[in-house]
């Protein structure tokens, strides 16, 4: 099969029976070929949108029919994982992110069976690379939003990291591609941006190891309305 839109900009939207029902399946856009998706009705409306400008490959969709005595298998997260694999009326299946990358959703969906519809409750959720956030950990992962796909245009991401009193902080960078000139990443040696800049980095060229003074940094990505790259991941460290 294939898949190929404009990110963002031409959208498929797959929703379980009549749209007016309101239970959108699947929401698609990129390179990235969607996972299978199943309905629990009878019917399914795809909606594809498109905007005036770039114009992509498509895609080429197989379907097929059966009948439900279970719920649909949720899948696995992208940059995630999943504890349980019973789809039985009932059961239970408990989700969670890799690191650096944020649950949409609850962590916890039931199987309900409904007459002869069998469907997941909540939905299963999904894992993302948020924008911005606070972090406490001792170590952890900082990724631009959306990756490993683009970052989004026109984004404002500020992450705060703080460990304990006694430690530093130390990034070190594993991916950095941002566009040159109009994309950046700030990074300041204190809890805001009204604390020291260390730097401001853009382009491909891997900065080197960052140490804080202080046991915290403060790091603002900010992205123009055009070109996206594939962004940035940093791991930080507490050091002592």
């Amino acid at each position: 099969m294939v898949f190929h839109t404009e990110e963002f900009h031409d959208v498929l939207r797959i929703w379980d029976g009549p749209v007016e029902k309101g239970i959108l399946l699947k929401e698609a856009s990129g390179s990235i070929l969607p996972s299978d998706v199943h309905s629990t009705f009878n019917s399914v409306v795809l909606q594809f949108n498109t905007d005036f400008f770039t114009s992509k490959q498509g895609f080429a969709i197989q379907f097929s029919v059966s009948t439900a005595t279970s719920c649909n298998d949720p899948g696995i997260p992208q940059n995630g994982s999943r504890s349980g694999d019973s789809k039985e009326a009932g059961d239970s299946i408990v989700f969670q992110c890799d690191p650096g990358y944020a649950l949409q959703g609850d962590a916890k969906i039931s199987c309900v069976q409904i007459e002869n519809r069998f469907f997941w409750q909540p939905d299963p959720p999904t894992c993302i690379a948020p924008c911005g956030g606070i972090l406490t950990g001792p170590s952890g992962v900082i990724l631009s939003p959306n990756y490993p796909e683009p970052y989004p245009p026109g984004k404002e991401c500020d992450w705060k990291l703080t460990v304990s009193p006694d430690y530093v902080i130390a990034l070190v960078f594993h991916t950095f591609n941002l566009e040159p000139g109009y994309d950046f990443l700030h990074i300041y040696d204190g809890p805001n941006s009204l604390s020291p800049l260390i730097g401001s980095f853009y382009d491909t060229q891997l900065p080197e190891r960052i140490e804080s003074s202080s046991n915290s940094l403060f790091l603002a990505f900010r992205s123009d309305a055009s070109v996206s790259n594939t962004g940035f991941v940093i791991h930080y460290t507490g050091v002592c």
